[in-house]
């Protein structure tokens, strides 16, 4: 059996762990306090998942963003291939448009799609704003 670590005082978003809990079945839970006040038992394995008791779920006020997401639309960041993904809704599917090392040409694909998509009224990058700067920052 695998020594137990001692997650007491460690911190996972709004969840501080307080003291070890009582065993569900064969997962371990720790007793944590939110930063709302409220006390919630956790499994071991679902302390980095959780990133409140709930309460971020009532309130409005949970992450808009994650490590993955990209300021462009249809965008966003593999962590498992370390490049941009560009990606398109059409009728309902999703529709995969490359994987791209820059991020802005990533979104140069996903305007040029939602163009022949959507046609010239489409929600691009462009404009949205997002790529307007683009042409300042970026070397021909």
């Amino acid at each position: 059996m695998p020594k137990l670590i001692d997650m007491a005082g460690r911190k996972f978003g709004r969840l501080t762990v307080l003291a070890r809990g009582e065993n569900r079945g064969r997962k371990t839970c720790w007793r944590c306090r939110c930063a709302c006040g409220r006390e919630t038992e956790v499994p071991r394995e679902d302390l980095t998942r959780y990133a409140s008791c709930g309460c971020l779920r009532y309130s409005g006020k949970q992450k808009t963003q994650r490590k993955t997401s990209s300021r462009y639309k249809g965008v966003s960041w593999s962590i498992r291939r370390h490049v941009w993904g560009a990606a398109i809704t059409h009728n309902g599917r999703q529709i995969h448009l490359g994987w791209y090392t820059q991020e802005h040409k990533a979104a140069l694909a996903y305007d040029a799609a939602a163009i022949r998509l959507h046609g010239d009224l489409a929600a691009t990058n462009k404009r949205l704003g997002l790529l307007a700067d683009l042409q300042k920052s970026t070397p021909k």
